[in-house]
């Protein structure tokens, strides 16, 4: 029996209203030879009898039931089930257009690549906005992976700026590298993003990666995502991530800019939980409690007083400078702007 192309692991999680246009859309995907695999991931809801129909109806369909333990996990799950060339994952939520992934596998094949990563298409209410990936067209090998790809995929430059993006979903891995060296995802209960661990693993043990002008993947917002996604742990998650991504690079003797840029992602995953503080509260002092301990944190103090935002746009350059002063009443002021602005742009 001829190997499978590609395996799509799909995680899914109490997402009925959603899992048929996600389906539907990797069902028209122009790949041979391709396979689906549903993980359910004790969904209460109606997914998993979807789930199960579409299964019996397609052959390339494969379902799994679990108890609930988070995406990472679930993608994990997934993982032990693929027998393809190259691994996807999609979230349930999202879809993808018809030929995203035959171009994806036509780049990889043409550069004997490990990866091969594309752009998304941001998909609002209202408008869509596409975003082609930073290297879109360009080949990278060897060294030139870790110094030039992964820095651009972990955060900004010291211009804020040349940020590539970090989503697992946008590409194809080599399953055989995943399998050969134990990469496995971490739970987002744990840290605030697990592709980015996911990513810097993967990288770490790549020959080649291709980088494609796609904008295929269509990831899905739903309006009002600002308050809905607080959660009181994200301080702390995020912390815990810089950390866990610091050490990581610095056992591996990277580059001084790939710490540079994922402190710079620190401080910008610092800027949108303190917004989502402030949006969640809705109150001036119990805010301000909160934004003061968070940016008085030594953890914080210590990734501002280390980094150069000098050359920042003003904006980004104000914020750091409020940080490193530990001037609580103009973060909250900031802070409460950009809700303001993003409230006008959702509605």
């Amino acid at each position: 029996m001829m190997k499978r192309q590609l395996s799509i692991v799909v995680p899914v999680y109490n997402v009925e209203k959603h899992l048929q246009r996600c389906i539907e859309s990797l069902l028209k995907q122009k790949v041979n030879n391709y396979e689906i695999i549903l993980v359910d991931d004790g969904s209460s809801d109606s997914s998993p009898a979807m789930c199960d129909e579409y299964a019996q109806k397609y052959a390339h369909i494969k379902v799994l039931h679990k108890t609930n333990g988070g995406l990472g996990f679930a993608r994990n799950s997934g993982m032990a089930m693929a027998e393809g060339k190259y691994i996807a994952f999609v979230d349930s939520d999202d879809a993808v257009s018809q030929d995203f992934f035959s171009e994806l596998l036509d780049a990889a094949r043409k550069a004997n690549a490990d990866i091969c990563i594309g752009g998304m298409t941001d998909m609002y209410e209202t408008q869509q906005k596409a975003s082609p990936h930073l290297f879109a067209g360009k080949i990278f090998l060897g060294r030139d992976i870790q110094n030039e790809l992964l820095p651009s995929m972990l955060g900004y430059d010291k211009y804020g700026a040349n940020y590539a993006g970090m989503s697992v979903c946008k590409g194809i891995y080599s399953l055989k590298i995943i399998a050969d060296n134990n990469i496995q995802f971490h739970s987002e209960r744990e840290y605030i993003s697990e592709d980015a661990i996911f990513d810097i693993d993967f990288l770490s043990c790549c020959n080649t990666a291709a980088i494609i002008d796609s904008v295929g993947y269509h990831y899905y917002h739903n309006a009002g995502t600002l308050t809905t996604k607080y959660r009181p742990e994200r301080f702390e998650q995020i912390k815990k991530l810089y950390l866990y991504e610091k050490q990581l690079v610095q056992n591996r003797k990277y580059n001084v800019e790939l710490c540079e840029r994922i402190t710079s992602m620190f401080l910008a995953n610092l800027r949108v939980t303190i917004m989502q503080e402030v949006a969640y509260r809705r109150n001036f002092h119990s805010s301000r409690t909160s934004i003061k301990i968070m940016i008085c944190d030594e953890c914080v103090q210590t990734a501002i007083k280390a980094y150069d935002y000098s050359k920042m746009p003003p904006k980004q350059k104000l914020f750091c400078e409020a940080i490193s002063n530990k001037n609580t009443m103009l973060v909250y002021a900031m802070a409460s702007l950009q809700n303001h602005r993003k409230r006008k742009e959702l509605f």
